[in-house]
């Protein structure tokens, strides 16, 4: 499995199961997210050129060690997330706060779920249930 490290976020490629692992950490800036945006663009692009198709990738997204983030880190956030063709095929976000559950749902995407633990959110990731 392949990782990118950085300070504010972590994310492991597992082409194998077609499954991005990504942990975000800290309070942002608005920089933050471009960095994050083009290093999920390399991390996707190093899995389909191991084999994954588009729109084959599922991701699971931890932010329990985030927070919640300011208004213009969050508006950097709905304008990075629209640049992800395909999106993923399915994100689960593991969150840690009723509020940050809140801003979640404003940035959130069709095909993504929230959850409060990594085995409720993996299981849901890899079974085959239709997405509502």
């Amino acid at each position: 499995m392949a990782g990118i490290d950085d300070d504010k976020f972590r994310i492991i490629a597992d082409p194998k199961r077609h499954l991005l692992r990504i942990a975000l950490m800290g309070h942002w800036e608005v920089a933050d997210v471009l960095r994050y945006n083009a290093a999920l663009g390399d991390a996707v692009q190093g899995m389909r050129t191991q084999g994954c198709p588009p729109g084959s990738i599922a991701a699971m997204v931890d932010t329990r060690k985030g927070g919640v983030q300011s208004q213009d880190v969050v508006a950097a956030w709905q304008k990075e997330l629209g640049t992800v063709t395909p999106p993923p095929r399915r994100l689960a976000t593991i969150v840690s706060s009723a509020l940050l559950k809140r801003q979640v749902d404003r940035i959130a995407i069709a095909n993504q779920r929230l959850f409060d633990n990594e085995d409720d959110a993996m299981a849901w990731l890899l079974s085959g249930e239709d997405i509502r």
